[in-house]
């Protein structure tokens, strides 16, 4: 239109395709839209790396809209963005040989925003996984982090994580993380509230029990930490060992 010029084109064989309005004058408005259709984003940033695994790999579909304007330094940035759909793969350390393969897919549409400075999950972003289903929110910037998580995971989708260790494992843990801090220097609390779990270990007939309990864990890093620290501990957890035969099974309280 007059004093603007349109922005209309497509990318990646038509899986990007960008459109828009930039005024010719200034202030230089600009609003442009991108539409995102399972475009993998470890095509344009290191997943790996960001998340600190042996590989990660993911598609995203959605849309991203800009709005600013470009010559007045004071103009806020509006950023908007919508995920209908997300996918990944990542490789969780574990004891066995080998990275296990952990699929991870968005349950539900999340939208969030970016002012330049911080990106701020508005509405819980759901993550469904083998091991469970996780809802993270909370803000990420470079100068703040702040994130929440919590999920139920079944301890026995975890099991090939344990390598030969276990022959079998069930009972469920109820997660919950939060990490603050800066990129470059996270605080991550964890908690894991633990309900009825049974293991048994390789090659072995009794069973483990933990009936219940809290297992917590306080990681600190990077400069901003100090020298860096990690502190476990344990409330209320006890171990009792079933062989099927006694009828009262041996029990250890573990203390911290």
């Amino acid at each position: 239109g007059a004093g603007a010029v349109t922005i209309d084109g497509s990318f990646l064989d038509g899986r990007l395709a960008v459109r828009g309005r930039l005024t010719t004058t200034a202030p230089y408005r600009i609003d442009v839209t991108v539409d995102l259709s399972r475009v993998p984003l470890d095509g344009f940033v290191d997943l790996a790396k960001l998340a600190g695994m042996p590989t990660a790999r993911a598609a995203v579909s959605g849309r991203v809209r800009v709005r600013t304007a470009l010559a007045d330094p004071r103009a806020p940035l509006d950023v908007s963005i919508d995920v209908s759909d997300l996918t990944a793969t990542v490789a969780l350390p574990g004891v066995g040989d080998a990275p296990l393969p952990l699929d991870v897919r968005l349950g539900a549409p999340v939208s969030a925003t970016f002012d330049g400075h911080d990106l701020r999950i508005t509405s819980p972003a759901t993550l469904v996984t083998e091991l469970g289903t996780i809802a993270v929110l909370g803000t990420v910037g470079a100068g703040r982090l702040d994130l929440s998580a919590q999920g139920t995971l079944d301890v026995a989708r975890a099991l090939p994580l344990t390598g030969r260790l276990l022959d079998d494992a069930r009972g469920s843990a109820e997660l919950t993380v939060r990490v603050t801090g800066r990129l470059a220097a996270p605080r991550v609390n964890a908690t894991l509230d633990v309900a009825d779990v049974r293991v048994r270990p390789a090659r072995q007939e009794a069973w483990l029990r933990i009936p219940a309990g809290k297992l917590e864990i306080d990681d600190a890093t990077g400069q901003a930490a100090g020298p860096g620290r990690r502190a476990v501990s344990f409330t209320g957890l006890s171990l009792e060992v079933d062989d099927g035969y006694s009828t009262a099974p041996a029990s250890l309280a573990v203390v911290t």
